[in-house]
């Protein structure tokens, strides 16, 4: 069963819906598809596909969960300068965060891949300079409308 979301309210809706049950606006499918809320992509990313490396991801599903890393990172950091300067022992919290952010973050940009019809090995690619080009464009890109091999759009 796919789901997709109200651009009027954000709530989960079936795909097959015509108008979403909660607000009542009527469901334009072109424009549904990257409409995923930052709450949403971060319950999609560390909740219901914490590891999943199968299936797709929006541009914006993507984009909001690193941004929500980003901003959880600096943070920890933030608590850890904060911790050693008050206590002078050093936490590590940023360190168990990133690591817990680690499986996530990838499966998420594997999903994103799938979305722009690349295989999850094109990562590989980031380890050498010039390859985080053409993986930046992808991740930017914007997705396909149709089904592709890795599965329906969301």
């Amino acid at each position: 069963m796919s789901m997709m979301y109200c651009s009027a309210c954000g709530k989960e809706i079936h795909e097959s819906a015509v108008s979403c049950p909660d607000c009542g606006a009527v469901v334009n499918r072109q424009t549904e598809r990257a409409q995923m809320s930052f709450g949403d992509a971060i319950s999609t990313c560390l909740i219901r596909k914490y590891v999943d490396f199968n299936g797709r991801a929006s541009r914006a599903e993507y984009w909001w969960f690193i941004l929500f890393t980003m901003i959880v990172g600096f943070v920890m950091g933030f608590v850890d300068g904060f911790m050693i300067g008050l206590t002078g022992t050093f936490l590590y919290l940023s360190l168990i965060v990133n690591l817990g952010f680690f499986l996530p973050s990838l499966a998420a940009y594997v999903r994103r891949l799938h979305d722009t019809g690349y295989s999850g090995w094109w990562i590989l690619l980031s380890f050498t300079i010039i390859g985080l080009i053409p993986l930046f464009i992808w991740l930017v890109s914007k997705g396909h409308d149709q089904a592709n091999k890795y599965g329906d759009p969301v």
